[in-house]
C-alpha cells in the first residue's frame, strides 16, 4: 500500500478493505455533471449506523478464508454449492 491509500489489508492474503465510517453523505453523482450518466442517480443521503468495512473489489473464497483465519471474517460462509476457492 502507498501512504494515503485507503485500503488497508489485515494480513498478506486478506482482502483489500476500505472503511465506511458513520455518518451521513450524499451519494451519486450531482445532475450537474457534465459527463454523468442517467443511472449515476438520482443523488441522495446515505446514513452509514455502524463504521463498516468494504472491499473494493468482490471478495473470492481464498480471500474470506484467509480473513477468517486471521479471526476477522465469519469463518462460517457457506459457499452453496458454487465451490470455494478462487470462487467470488
Amino acid at each position: 500500500m502507498k501512504p494515503g491509500d485507503p485500503f488497508f489489508k489485515e494480513c498478506t492474503d486478506c482482502p483489500r478493505w476500505s472503511l465506511c465510517r458513520l455518518g451521513v453523505s450524499r451519494w451519486a453523482r450531482p445532475e450537474t455533471e457534465s459527463d454523468r450518466s442517467p443511472n449515476e442517480g438520482p443523488q441522495h443521503e446515505v446514513t452509514i449506523a455502524k463504521t463498516l468495512r468494504v472491499a473494493r473489489f468482490e471478495l473470492t473464497f481464498d480471500e474470506w478464508d484467509a480473513c477468517a483465519a486471521h479471526g476477522d471474517c465469519d469463518p462460517h460462509i457457506s459457499a452453496s454449492g458454487w465451490g470455494r476457492g478462487g470462487s467470488p
